[in-house]
């Protein structure tokens, strides 16, 4: 099994188009959501089942691109499925990320270091982002799925609904109308009256068709 996820991995990483990821990230004036990177880095078929291998991929070249950008004045934030590279702001003003605005802080700094009063703490270098370290080492991948999105998400909503979309075979921006046929397909096809069935797994579609509708209802992807 081992030697079967790594061949995927490697597979991925070799079709990745990762300068057009990179000069998108260098254009855009916002944080970009991983499943925006994914499409780009990969844009000749959908992710489907090999959402994870191409979030491993993702991350780990950017994470090899963070100190390359740090020597030109860029911080690359890779956090929270939100992706930005941004320029550090000038001397004077605060340099602490904030990763749920997307943005560094700026108030002015204390003394002479580069944080204000409210993040002199926070420590002065940001070069590495979160979880870069665990990225960057390969052996990761081969963990387990739920292991390796609950140290990237934490465990909470973000992975209960990253599982849900896998479990259909779908990337997670999947249009509505395509999550719902799949949804559809899949009950018939699973439906112990077929003769062929698979009730337990017709159960594992069934929650996640319920976790991901609770999300389209709260105003996911249409």
């Amino acid at each position: 099994m081992r030697q079967v996820l790594e061949s995927e991995l490697e597979e991925e990483l070799a079709s990745f188009r990762e300068e057009d990821v990179i000069s998108r990230l260098c254009t855009a004036d916002r944080p970009l959501w991983e499943a925006e990177l994914i499409r780009l880095g990969w844009p000749e078929s959908p992710a489907g089942r090999r959402l994870y291998a191409r979030h491993f991929a993702l991350f780990h070249r950017l994470s090899h691109r963070q100190r390359e950008m740090h020597q030109r004045g860029l911080y690359l934030h890779l956090d929270c499925m939100r992706v930005r590279l941004a320029a550090y702001p000038p001397e004077g003003e605060c340099g602490h990320y904030d990763g749920e605005a997307g943005a560094f802080c700026r108030r002015a700094t204390v003394g002479d270091s580069n944080r204000c009063a409210r993040h002199e703490h926070t420590g002065p270098e940001i070069c590495s982002a979160p979880l870069a370290g665990y990225y960057l080492d390969v052996r990761h991948f081969c963990e387990d799925r739920e292991a390796v999105l609950a140290r990237y998400h934490g465990m909470g909503e973000p992975v209960r609904l990253a599982r849900a979309y896998d479990e259909l075979g779908l990337a997670c921006d999947a249009a509505w109308p395509l999550v719902r046929s799949r949804y559809r397909r899949l009950v018939v096809a699973l439906h112990p009256d077929t003769g062929s069935g698979d009730a337990v797994r017709l159960g594992r579609v069934r929650e996640a068709w319920a976790v991901i509708r609770r999300y389209h209802d709260a105003g996911g992807p249409r």
